[in-house]
Parts: C-alpha cells; structure tokens; sequence
C-alpha cells in the first residue's frame, strides 16, 4: 500500500521498535502506564503477543497485536468475566492499536485492518475482544464492536470492554473492505491511541 508495508513482526529490531511505539503512545499519549523517561515499555502480554507492523522505509510508524491465552485484559474490564470461557466460546484478544504521530490520516491504518482481520479470519476465533479507549468508542462501534461494559479506569485512561462475533465481522469486513469504507474510519479518529 503505497509507501507501506505490514507484515507479522519477527525479528528484534521491529520488537526493540514496537516497544518504543508502546511508550510513545500508552505513557505518553494516552495516560495508561507512568512515563518514565525510559522511552521503552514492554507489554505485560509480549510473550504471547503477534504483532502486525507498518513499516515505511524501514521505519515502524504502526501496529496492533492480539493474542488467544488467557488471561485477558479485558477479563478485568469486563462485569462478567465468564464470557471468555463460555463453552463454544474461542477467544482472542486484540491490542495495542498505536500509529505514530506523523503518519495518521495515511494508509497505515487500513492496512493494519487488513492485515489483522486476514490473520484473525485464518483462525477459528468465534469472537474478539478489544478494551477501547473510552474516548474512540464511537470509532470501535462503527468497527462492529459492541460495548460489554462501562468504561473502567487504568492509570489515568479509560477503557471500555467490548466484543464482536467473528462470523459477524467476517461479513461486515469483507464487505467493508470491499467499499473502501475503513478509509472514512481511518480519516475520522481511527488513528489516535
């Protein structure tokens, strides 16, 4: 996509960079963890997190990641906390949606949706859970996602539980990415965690 690429992160350069972007945008921008001047946080899920990276020349400006291993995050967002195990239910976990600064209102965020939900499409997932941040909830809604909750405070951030049924996301994006409509998404506040 343009001067974009993205692609699963697998080596530790793009780690050592996904970190950075975790601090810019979790420390520093949205108040969720203590800026401590590190200018480095590593994510309490990083193990057995996958990341998606944007990339442009040789630069990571984006990413989201998810994960399928309990805990969750959002189990302690969520009123009740049995959903993720209910029986039939195959969970994942998607995360830590940050772009850089000087690259939103651009392509990287379509194509981090692209490559997401093609990864998450390739699993039997049954339903994805976000924590949004309580300010983009209109943004997640118009996503598919639907509210679990209220917004629950972490750090000086808040974040709203929600989820989507994979078989309804599965519809809704084909036929979204179909009509470039993640390009209004995108445009209109997608960007900014």
């Amino acid at each position: 996509m343009g001067d974009y690429s993205f692609k699963l992160a697998d080596c530790d350069t793009e780690f050592e960079q996904i970190h950075r972007l975790n601090y810019r945008t979790f420390a520093e921008e949205v108040p969720q963890h203590e800026a401590d001047g590190t200018g480095k946080l590593v994510d309490k899920f990083h193990a057995r997190n996958k990341y998606i990276v944007a990339l442009c020349a040789g630069q990571l400006v984006g990413m989201v990641s998810w994960h399928d291993q309990p805990p969750f995050s959002v189990a302690a967002r969520l009123p009740e906390g049995r959903i993720l195990c209910e029986p039939g239910i195959r969970p994942a976990e998607i995360r830590l949606l940050a772009i850089d600064r000087s690259h939103r209102g651009r392509q990287v965020f379509s194509g981090l949706m692209r490559a997401l939900f093609r990864e998450l499409q390739a699993r039997d997932y049954t339903h994805w859970f976000i924590s949004g941040v309580a300010e983009r909830t209109g943004m997640y809604e118009r996503l598919g996602f639907q509210p679990l909750g209220p917004a629950v405070p972490d750090g000086r951030a808040k974040f709203v539980p929600m989820s989507a049924a994979a078989a309804a996301m599965r519809q809704r994006w084909n036929r979204v990415m179909g009509r470039q409509e993640i390009q209004f998404l995108a445009r209109n506040g997608a960007g900014r965690h």
